[in-house]
This record gives C-alpha cells, structure tokens and sequence, in this order.
C-alpha cells in the first residue's frame, strides 16, 4: 500500500512541476502577463459577463446538486420506481 502511495505522490509532483514549467515557458515566450492581458483584451477575450456566461452559469448552478443527488444507484432506482 505505501509503494501505491509514493507513486501516485511522484506522479502527482511531476505532473504539478509539468504544468507549472508550461504556463512559466507560454508566459517567458508571449512576454509576460502584461502583454498576455493585453492580448486577451484587444482580442475581446476578457468579456465574462455575457449572454452565455450567465446561462452557463445558471444550468450549472441547477445541475451540479442533480448531478450529486443521482450517482447512487439506490437514488436512481428510487426515482425509476
């Protein structure tokens, strides 16, 4: 059980050092956050409360506790009876 243990800790390490050196090398490359932020702006990428944001926004809201509600096979079978 401890060998599954540090290896799943190693992987995880490796894969949080993996994506930390990506988004630093995308950062360095581009120039720097600033020159990222103005990118994303000039782009009209920074636009977060539009029309869908709010509907994606709302679904979500109402389906994450149906989604919890129903993993249970019992839940489900309540429901189907």
């Amino acid at each position: 059980m401890k060998a599954v243990l540090w290896a799943d800790t190693l992987q995880c390490v490796i894969m949080v050092a993996g994506l930390v050196g990506v988004i630093i090398q995308g950062i360095l490359r581009v120039g720097g956050i600033q020159k990222i932020w103005k990118i994303a702006e000039d782009g009209g990428r920074l636009n977060f409360f539009t029309e869908y944001s709010v509907i994606i926004l709302t679904l979500t809201i109402i389906h994450n506790p149906v989604l919890r509600k129903s993993k249970s096979q019992k839940k489900i079978q309540m429901f189907v009876r």
